[in-house]
């Protein structure tokens, strides 16, 4: 994303904002709260407790000590860095080089 800023290449600011909200919706204060124990809710009554003990245990730690710092840091990042670097305009066009964005070979859908 940086490289994009030094370059100009960034998305258009009304996309972005949106993204914060996201980004909120996504990071809570405990591993329970977050989308990311649903395994662990979901978890079939055919593991062990012990297991499954260890397992929840494993995995709220991976949830509060990576993956969670990881989203905040993220959203951090787009609030003080990329979002005042987004640009008003729309589209590929308004792109430095826009019109090669444009003639750019797409995938098949």
């Amino acid at each position: 994303m940086r490289q994009g800023m030094k370059a100009g290449v960034v998305q258009p600011r009304d996309l972005m904002e949106k993204v914060l909200p996201q980004l909120d919706a996504v990071i809570k204060p405990t591993a329970e709260e977050s989308i990311f124990w649903s395994p662990i809710r979901t978890m079939p009554n055919t593991i062990a407790a012990e297991d499954k003990a260890r397992i929840s245990a494993e995995y709220k730690r991976m949830i509060e000590l990576r993956i969670m710092p990881a989203y905040r840091a993220l959203r951090g990042f787009i609030a003080t860095e990329y979002l005042p670097a987004t640009r008003a305009s729309s589209g590929l066009g308004a792109l430095p080089d826009g019109q090669a964005w444009n003639c750019r070979p797409r995938s098949p859908r």
